[in-house]
């Protein structure tokens, strides 16, 4: 039950450090590599779903779970993109979702590697 909490814990935590960067100015501008970011930082937030899932749920269908992960990172992607249509100086990107999404697949694809091949 500990370790099902504090997976969770980090899931909110870590959305809450994505809304939070978010809210304000973009700090630097390398064009291009912003999406190398999303990518980075959504993959991560799928990993941590992945862990928080597969700690609430059986883990007999493990594909159901890496496609929760991914369903729910890209929402929050969606989410963190119409937030910053409010926020002043950022825009709303959909390209940006598409890197979030991409960074969620990869993520899960590694997982399912790691378990294939290195369990």
């Amino acid at each position: 039950m500990l370790k099902t909490l504090s997976c969770w814990i980090l899931v909110f935590l870590y959305a809450a450090l994505i809304f939070y960067l978010s809210s304000g100015p973009i700090t630097a501008d390398v064009p291009g590599n912003d999406k190398l970011y999303h990518m980075i930082e959504y993959g991560i937030f799928s990993l941590l779903l992945y862990n928080a899932l597969s700690s609430s749920f059986r883990k007999e269908y493990p594909w159901k779970i890496a496609l929760l992960a991914i369903i729910f990172t890209v929402l929050y992607g969606v989410s963190d993109e119409f937030h910053q249509l409010f926020v002043p100086s950022r825009s709303a990107d959909p390209y940006d979702v598409v890197a979030d999404a991409s960074g969620a697949i990869i993520a899960q694809g590694l997982i399912s590697i790691r378990k294939r091949f290195f369990a």
